[in-house]
């Protein structure tokens, strides 16, 4: 557990040598507070570069498909050397895992990509993300580092939900559905899997698309599991 101090007009955060450890900062090193969701902060590393040899370890994995980034395929590229700071630079979230297909994958963070040789901006990973259902506290803290700059600009919003998971959807995706979710649950509750079937959106997306029209106060869980829009006769 963290305490707050204060010295003249300024206040200090300790921090847990444990958090320290995880986030892999040294003394003098500067951090960010990212405000994801209201009373919601993520502490966030701010690393002032990298070294010569990450950034060539970034730019040998910018190279590879992004399909193709398994761990063997980045470890047999990379020296004994090279994967000792590879594994640093996971802990950093400067490379992280993700599952896609079944597979295991390693990507870069988007903070990062100036750094790498073959690394687009404007992929379809990256540009076009849609929703997705964080299932815990670590899953989300690397999402959080990866999308800092569209959540900090409203791009993406993000949600915990009293189950504990965390609900992410773009922001132009949510506008696209909540016409269709809000008239489909006009009249009558229903659960997500009717809401996904009648709407024909994915069951995913309508979940994150209602947990946060039930924060918007549009939606209203009438009974576990079963919601329906606000201001029809209840």
């Amino acid at each position: 557990m963290g305490k707050i101090r204060k010295q003249g007009n300024k206040f200090y955060c300790e921090i847990p040598e444990n958090v320290i450890r995880t986030l892999g900062l040294q003394e003098n090193d500067e951090i960010e507070f990212l405000n994801v969701y209201k009373d919601l902060f993520v502490v966030v590393p701010k690393k002032s570069g990298l070294s010569d040899q990450e950034i060539k370890i970034l730019q040998k994995i910018g190279k590879i498909r992004y399909d193709k980034r398994t761990r063997d395929t980045v470890h047999k590229l990379l020296s004994d050397k090279e994967r000792d700071i590879f594994e640093d630079l996971k802990k950093r979230e400067i490379i992280f895992e993700y599952r896609k297909n079944g597979r295991e994958l390693y990507g870069i963070s988007k903070n990062y990509f100036k750094y790498v040789v073959g690394e687009k901006r404007n992929t379809k990973e990256d540009t076009k993300f849609s929703h997705k259902i964080i299932q815990n506290e670590e899953e989300f803290q690397r999402f959080a580092r990866e999308f800092e700059d569209s959540i900090k600009a409203g791009e993406i919003r993000v949600l915990k939900g009293f189950d504990k998971k965390y609900y992410a959807i773009n922001t132009s995706v949510l506008n696209d559905v909540k016409g269709k979710i809000l008239e489909c649950i006009k009249t009558t509750e229903k659960p997500v899997e009717r809401i996904a079937k009648e709407t024909g959106l994915e069951g995913d997306l309508c979940k994150c698309a209602i947990e946060i029209l039930k924060e918007e106060g549009v939606v209203f869980e009438k009974s576990k599991g079963w919601y329906k829009s606000v201001g029809n006769g209840d």
